[in-house]
């Protein structure tokens, strides 16, 4: 993913994911707060092909983060991109003991190895971290799961 690709997906997560829940501070051009948190985020990131899981984590951890409403200033998204991506790549390299794996963990290993289907469930937020970091499955072997899952959300939220 280029440059230009990644600062479309991260102003496109600021317009609907931050803006949403934060208002832009006062004393500065918000045009010029957004443009700063944007690189922040862009440069803070490491660059995969799951820039998107990533900015979906960068949320949870901004919105249990900040203690006002206000949009947090761009050395806050820094901080958090970091804690962000150092929790994601500890949870797929730290190294799993299958001895101590649940039978429930093991299964859905082994489903989602053989290409079966497995339930959304293991798609949402803190089911899919216990997957990821309980187990020696990683985010590559889940990306289609997470990709259909993505088209099912997106088709049945026209149906409201």
């Amino acid at each position: 993913m280029n440059y230009d690709q990644r600062m479309a997906l991260v102003k496109e997560w600021i317009k609907s994911e931050m803006l949403t829940r934060f208002t832009p501070p006062s004393g500065i051009d918000t045009k010029t707060a957004l443009s700063d948190v944007a690189e922040t985020v862009n440069a803070s990131l490491p660059d995969s092909k799951h820039f998107e899981y990533y900015l979906e984590n960068l949320t949870k951890f901004i919105v249990r983060q900040s203690r006002t409403r206000t949009l947090p200033p761009a050395r806050d998204f820094q901080i958090a991109c970091e804690n962000v991506a150092k929790s994601l790549s500890v949870s797929h390299s730290a190294p799993t003991q299958q001895a101590d794996t649940s039978t429930y963990l093991r299964v859905t290993v082994a489903r989602v190895r053989s290409g079966q289907a497995i339930s959304d469930f293991w798609l949402k937020h803190h089911a899919m971290e216990e997957l990821l970091t309980k187990t020696d499955l990683t985010l590559v072997e889940l990306q289609p799961y997470i990709d259909a899952h993505a088209r099912q959300q997106r088709s049945t939220e026209g149906e409201y």
